[in-house]
């Protein structure tokens, strides 16, 4: 390039440099790592297309999902084989024997209106004034919700406390 002095430059000083525009630019992010970033991305989402096809797929056939991973299962060896089952054992034994349920006067005693609940589906004939009364005051909206989750029929309930309390 030639550089070309005029009176006005030799006016101001001595030209030192000419500078280029974008003469030492360079790139923020080095080529190679945007193209890498580029394929890293690329791969991932072909990932999650390949396991959605998959998902659909299972739907489509009832089949099973594709398992990326399954984590190796340690195998016992004869003598840790023995100690499980002797254990095993020991659990089985201990479950058979139930605890007593705690009465007072030969009636149990509720630890919740639940409890209380599922007493007087299976014993309408036993449960008394008091039992009904109880029930009737906890029957709202957030209990009714309880009742049905845990496979109690609330309007059943309501029949057997009001039919017992008019008789």
């Amino acid at each position: 390039r030639e550089v070309v002095a005029t009176p006005e430059s030799i006016a101001l000083g001595r030209l030192i440099c000419v500078a280029e525009w974008n003469g030492h630019k360079t790139r923020y992010v080095p080529y190679s790592m945007e193209q890498k970033g580029k394929e890293t991305r690329a791969k991932q989402s072909l990932k999650r297309l390949d396991d959605h096809a998959d998902k659909v797929r299972a739907e489509l056939t009832g089949g099973f999902v594709r398992i990326e991973h399954m984590p190796e299962v340690p195998m016992l060896n004869q003598e840790e084989s023995l100690q499980a089952e002797e254990m095993l054992a020991r659990v089985e034994k201990a479950s058979d024997v139930a605890p007593k349920a705690k009465t007072l006067n030969g009636r149990p005693i509720f630890a919740s209106d639940l409890e209380l609940a599922r007493w007087v589906m299976d014993h309408p004939e036993l449960a008394t004034e008091q039992d009904r009364k109880v029930l009737r005051a906890a029957m709202n909206s957030t209990f009714r919700m309880l009742l049905e989750m845990e496979c109690v029929d609330p309007d059943a309930l309501e029949n057997v406390i009001t039919r017992k309390g008019a008789a």
